[in-house]
């Protein structure tokens, strides 16, 4: 009995994966970051953050490797332009 139990439980698990695999209707995140030397992402302030004249720029200057970022963390205030370098 024991042998069906897991044979029974390890078609519903396959079943059931096979399900969620073709059944996904997102789409995969696609790479759109240049990987030849570096790059730099600019973004605009919001509108309705402090004026551009009184804003600090930050740059961060990042390596990333598969699954990890030499920056752990960024700090920026409300309005401050940030820069950030990717390598």
């Amino acid at each position: 009995m024991n042998k069906t139990l897991v044979i029974g439980l390890v078609v519903v698990v396959v079943l059931a994966g096979g399900y969620f695999l073709f059944t996904n209707k997102g789409t995969a995140p696609t790479d759109d970051v240049s990987t030849e030397g570096d790059s730099a992402v600019n973004i605009p302030p919001l509108v309705g953050d402090a004026p551009a004249d009184t804003a600090q720029v930050k740059e961060f200057t990042v390596e990333g490797s598969s699954f990890s970022f030499s920056v752990k963390e960024m700090k920026v205030k409300k309005g401050d332009t940030v820069k950030m370098v990717l390598f």
